[in-house]
């Protein structure tokens, strides 16, 4: 029985370069909402999330002395 002559291994795959800052702020941003988001009063999903709360979290001087940001309710 032959054997098969061994086959070329491929190189191992190389890490994927890290983000842009552009990248990164963006994560940043939307876990800031996310964050946003769980910590309303009640509690909101992304599906319940209306324009009227993005503006709320937008606003300036929205965050509170925790470091949520929105304003208080």
């Amino acid at each position: 029985m032959d054997a098969a002559p061994p086959e070329p291994q491929a190189p191992p795959p190389q890490p994927p370069p890290p983000p842009s800052r552009y990248e990164s702020q963006k994560r940043r941003d939307w876990n800031t909402f996310l964050q946003y988001l769980r910590n309303h009063k009640p509690p909101l999903t992304l599906a319940r999330c209306s324009g009227a709360h993005v503006i709320e979290f937008l606003k300036p001087g929205g965050v509170r002395k925790n470091g949520v940001l929105g304003g208080d309710r």
